[in-house]
């Protein structure tokens, strides 16, 4: 908007009638533009503004403070001698305009931008999937969604999340939605049921300081619950005697199902910490497994399965036998 400028005026005595004066003195007409080196893509893109402060007739017009406006800020700016000025800044939505406020000797001017629309950048952080869990079981999903400004980062509260699974990676399902909470962490409790992909999708919002999307991805492993039963017989035994260590190894497929593989054997002496490794016992088609071990000291005897990609790790109960 332009300033009136006030004007001085008189009368004069002219060829015996009284007449309007000339204005004693006016404010000179500036013109100035602006333009940004390209339209930022979104909040906290760093553009460069600039342009120049002419009089009317076109001559440059330095040494001339400027008020420079934008989306989340604002700041002043001096034209060179050229009449030009430049300015880095990192707008939110809106035009972007400068303005030279005038003075005694010279009038206001303005100009600004197209308004732009942009929206915030997203990132998850602390994501986290519970891995590997019991087949058919509940996998906890966690994560942390933040804004991008430049550097800064702030926690986007109530964001919207959804959440997909997939087994190859190219199709994906949705299984869920979220909001972030107030500190823009996001919960997740899906039943899992075989070795899967999970992503999570923070959904866009395209009003004017809104959120662009972002997505992070994980693995849930599942493997089957097992079962291992271990016996050491007989519970007292002559030294140097052969004891037997025995068995069944199972895993739950809806029913306890016995499979194949082979079970470490651990011994610790009595008034001893540690386990020591005996040997295997390899489990047949019937999920059974037998191994004979000689024995010189009292203690305790174990059996482990170390697991593999399909089933559980589990160690049993220790069976006690007293060497006589």
């Amino acid at each position: 908007m332009r300033r009136l400028t006030s004007i001085a005026t008189g009368l004069a005595l002219a060829a015996g009638s009284l007449a309007l004066a000339s204005p004693a003195s006016a404010a000179v007409a500036t013109k100035i533009n602006i333009k940004v080196d390209h339209a930022p893509a979104y909040v906290g893109d760093e553009i460069t503004a600039n342009g120049k402060l002419t009089r009317s007739n076109n001559t440059a017009l330095g040494g001339k403070n400027l008020l420079l406006t934008y989306g989340g800020g604002k700041q002043i700016v001096t034209t060179n001698g050229q009449g030009l000025w430049i300015a880095e800044i990192a707008p939110k939505s809106g035009p972007v305009q400068i303005e030279f406020l005038g003075d005694g000797s010279y009038g206001d001017s303005t100009a600004s931008t197209q308004s732009f629309t942009l929206q915030y950048r997203t990132a998850i952080s602390h994501f986290s999937l519970k891995s590997p869990i019991v087949k058919n079981a509940i996998s906890k999903i966690t994560g942390h969604v933040d804004t991008l400004f430049g550097s800064k980062r702030s926690p986007l509260p109530n964001a919207g999340v959804d959440l997909y699974w997939s087994t190859d990676g190219k199709t994906w399902n949705w299984n869920a939605a979220a909001a972030a909470n107030a500190s823009g962490n996001f919960y997740f409790n899906p039943i899992v049921g075989s070795d899967s992909l999970w992503k999570v999708v923070v959904k866009a919002n395209y009003a004017a300081d809104g959120n662009l999307s972002t997505e992070a991805v994980g693995k849930v492993d599942t493997r089957y619950k097992t079962g291992l039963s271990f016996w050491a017989d007989p519970k007292n035994i002559k030294y140097g005697k052969k004891l037997t260590v025995h068995g069944k190894l199972l895993h739950y497929n809806g029913k306890w199902v016995a499979f194949g593989g082979r079970v470490a054997v651990y011994f610790r002496a009595k008034g001893t910490k540690k386990y020591k490794f005996k040997g295997w016992a390899y489990v047949n088609s019937k999920g059974q497994f037998s191994k004979k071990f000689k024995d010189t000291k009292d203690g305790y005897w174990r059996g482990t399965y170390l697991g593999n990609g399909e089933n559980f790790r589990i160690t049993s109960p220790s069976r006690y036998v007293n060497v006589k």
